[in-house]
């Protein structure tokens, strides 16, 4: 049977709180490519290894994007071969069959209780892109026409407190420490031996941390250099202060007592750096940071 720790991690909090879940089923084919699962297995019997074993009474929400290969990818390639591709989740891009063919794979299987809805995630997708990709999931699934599985309420939970329990806690929360620690570069990788399912041999470790990570830092939810072009401009070698600024993000666990928004995080987060790096900016960068949050309220109250 598959074990795979994020997967522990999801059933310790269904355990515990009586939440629903989101399956991205992008997300669960890149853990395929990249822990080297595909080396041993199709992407069909890795998918029934994970359905066994994930808590999918819980799932209420599966989100689908499209895969594309990171623009930082010197090969764009989709011939696979015996290969995965080096996909990544691009809500862009268009959707291959293997990912309609694994929702399709889900949408089957009899542990799938309490789901309400199916997101395509088309944020910046060609219109007529959109159309034809939910022409086909029209035709194929209907609108899963399987109203009896839908309303069957919650699972009785009772609620337990972590601490009761700190071997078990332990056991899903120290692995995903390590592999941010070895994700941001902070400890040598040689400590994935202490994950287990954390396979390197591929390269996969290296390519997400070069070039994927600081990508998702500067770029992805807000580029940078359109969220503050004035503090940008200003800047000598952008590059080498973007550079900076994802060594600083990780610099050091923060506490928060609000609700996490990456967007509102990443703003902060940049005034911040730059106050530190290069005060001779922060006056432009408190200036292009307060319209942003005026911009982004004003967008989540309309």
């Amino acid at each position: 049977m598959l074990e795979i720790w994020p997967i522990r991690i999801f059933s310790l909090l269904t355990e515990r709180a009586p939440c629903g879940l989101v399956l991205d089923i992008g997300h669960v084919w890149t853990v395929c490519r990249y822990s080297g699962r595909w080396r041993s297995q199709t992407v069909g019997k890795f998918l029934d290894e994970v359905l066994a074993s994930f808590p999918l009474s819980r799932v209420v929400q599966i989100n689908m994007a499209g895969l594309a290969n990171h623009p930082n990818e010197l090969d764009s390639s989709d011939d696979v071969g015996s290969l995965l591709p080096p996909w990544i989740d691009a809500h862009g891009a268009k959707v291959p069959q293997v990912l309609f063919d694994m929702l399709g794979q889900v949408l089957a299987h009899p542990g799938l209780t309490n789901l309400k809805g199916v997101a395509m995630e088309v944020d910046t997708k060609p219109i007529p892109l959109i159309v034809d990709e939910y022409r086909r999931f029209i035709e194929r699934y209907g609108w899963w026409e399987r109203q009896e599985r839908r309303d069957v309420g919650w699972p009785v939970v009772e609620t337990r407190s972590l601490a009761r329990e700190p071997s078990s806690a332990r056991m899903a929360v120290e692995p995903y420490q390590i592999y941010a620690q070895v994700a941001s570069g902070q400890v040598d990788r040689q400590a994935l031996s202490l994950v287990g399912q954390l396979a390197d041999d591929d390269g996969g470790l290296e390519r997400y941390q070069k070039r994927y990570l600081p990508d998702e830092i500067c770029v992805w939810g807000g580029d940078l250099r359109e969220m503050f072009p004035r503090t940008c401009e200003g800047l000598c070698d952008v590059e080498n202060a973007f550079s900076e600024f994802f060594t600083f993000w990780f610099r050091e666990p923060r506490a928060t007592k609000t609700p996490f928004d990456y967007f509102l995080v990443k703003i902060y987060l940049f005034v911040e750096f730059i106050e530190g790096q290069y005060p001779e900016l922060q006056n432009t960068a408190h200036q292009e940071a307060g319209l942003l949050r005026e911009g982004y309220q004003l967008a989540n109250s309309l």
